[in-house]
């Protein structure tokens, strides 16, 4: 008897991508992701704790897809900050204009030119055991950080 076979479905063991987290309090978490979903759900979906007001700005476009139209507000918030490592931060793709301004507007004194939003990030199969950190949730941070605040040389530098 022949079996059939499926051609041209994707498994999803294909799609999986493997991330590696340290939270703020130093917690590691190993997690699977999906190939082309936003960073922030894959997170969110795996209980890692992360920030995540906003959901990345725009409930009918998500800011990981190309805008429809220039109306869209992208992020509103800065709470799913993360730090990406130094070998991968250099393949991510370049931070849009909505991202940008949301990470230099961030009350906290934890941004770093690493810096990135997990809302705008896809995840992509080259992602595979990407190593980045949780700086803090909205919970965590010190008190006091919530502003006023000063631009010192500890903010963004670079883009």
């Amino acid at each position: 008897m022949e079996q059939h076979v499926a051609k041209g479905i994707p498994k999803v063991k294909d799609k999986l991508v493997t991330l590696n987290i340290q939270v703020f309090d130093g917690t590691k978490h190993v997690v699977q992701a999906y190939e082309g979903e936003s960073l922030l759900l894959a997170l969110k979906r795996n209980l890692v704790p992360i920030g995540h007001a906003c959901n990345g700005g725009d409930l009918n476009v998500p800011y990981t897809e190309n805008m429809q139209d220039n109306t869209s507000w992208g992020p509103s918030c800065s709470e799913c900050q993360i730090v990406v490592g130094e070998p991968w931060f250099k393949h991510l793709r370049s931070m849009g204009e909505h991202e940008k301004a949301r990470l230099l507007r961030t009350p906290t004194n934890f941004v770093t030119p690493e810096s990135r939003l997990a809302c705008c990030l896809v995840v992509e199969k080259w992602m595979n055991g990407i190593q980045f950190s949780v700086p803090h949730t909205e919970e965590s941070r010190p008190i006091g950080t919530e502003g006023p605040f000063e631009h010192g040389e500890n903010r963004i530098h670079r883009f």
